[in-house]
């Protein structure tokens, strides 16, 4: 039986994959709602086979289908955002920000709503991470960036949208939930707002590059769903931990985007994530 540290690792490392590929498609110029659509179609068949084995746990299932709306709703905007501000800035800058403001997000979610504790070693592996958007926000930065203001800003909104999705996910576990159908109704709602916003971007006349589109959906489909079916099984831990431990999901995306983009890397971004490997050891 994995523990609820190594469901978060293997969820961090999907997280990671599927955020590489979201940057992939903002730079090929891809639909956002377009690429969200069919991955969730990909999700939706995965989590129905789950489903189908587990049939026999179908309980609290309006509750349950009330909370996978909810989280496909909040996770759905968050996505959005995410892919814009990537659009204004690089992801070295995007995801260290956005991996420690969303775990000081939760920490406080965690500590006042669901009344979970802290060890010593993982307070202080949560508290190393603040640094980290001291080291990457300055003046150079600024002027490397597409427009940082306003990245930052999507950044933030994001958060907030990523925070409460979360939080859903936490809830219906205390519910003993069925973990799976709460997945399959995630996914289906995800499919279907993305394919109202993508009919939406459609009937505005705009054109969106679709050369070999098939191949972000489907790696990312398969990416978004080991994530989410992983991180579910890590939440019957510590919910800070379990986050905070999935924001160090940030170390793929910028290495693959320095190799492949040649994105912009100096110390301090290299100190950063020593940070985040650092916080990751206290937190074990």
């Amino acid at each position: 039986m994995l523990t609820s540290f190594t469901y978060a690792l293997l969820s961090s490392l999907f997280a990671g994959l599927y955020s590489f590929f979201l940057k992939v498609a903002a730079e090929k110029k891809y639909n956002s709602s377009e690429v969200i659509m069919y991955s969730n179609i990909v999700g939706i068949f995965l989590s129905a086979l789950f489903l189908l084995y587990h049939y026999e746990l179908f309980n609290l299932f309006y509750i349950t289908v009330i909370f996978s709306f909810l989280n496909a709703f909040f996770y759905f905007l968050a996505s959005l955002t995410r892919i814009a501000s990537l659009k204004d800035i690089d992801t070295t800058i995007y995801f260290p920000i956005y991996k420690t403001i969303w775990p000081i997000f939760i920490l406080f979610i965690s500590a006042f709503y669901f009344g979970d504790s802290l060890t010593n070693a993982e307070f202080i592996g949560i508290a190393l991470g603040i640094v980290i958007p001291l080291l990457l926000i300055n003046r150079t930065e600024n002027k490397r960036q597409m427009n940082l203001k306003r990245g930052l800003i999507l950044l933030l909104i994001g958060t907030v949208f990523t925070s409460i999705s979360a939080s859903i996910g936490k809830i219906t576990m205390n519910f003993e939930a069925n973990v799976y159908l709460y997945m399959f109704g995630t996914m289906l709602f995800g499919f279907f707002l993305s394919m109202l916003n993508h009919r939406r971007d459609l009937s505005k006349g705009n054109t969106y590059n679709r050369k070999h589109i098939k191949r972000i959906w489907l790696t990312n489909g398969l990416f978004y769903f080991g994530w989410v079916f992983f991180f579910v099984q890590s939440l019957t831990g510590n919910l800070a931990v379990a986050y905070t431990i999935n924001s160090f999901s940030i170390l793929i995306p910028i290495m693959l985007s320095v190799f492949i983009y040649k994105e912009h890397f100096d110390m301090k971004k290299w100190i950063a994530i020593f940070l985040t490997i650092i916080s990751l050891i206290f937190l074990k």
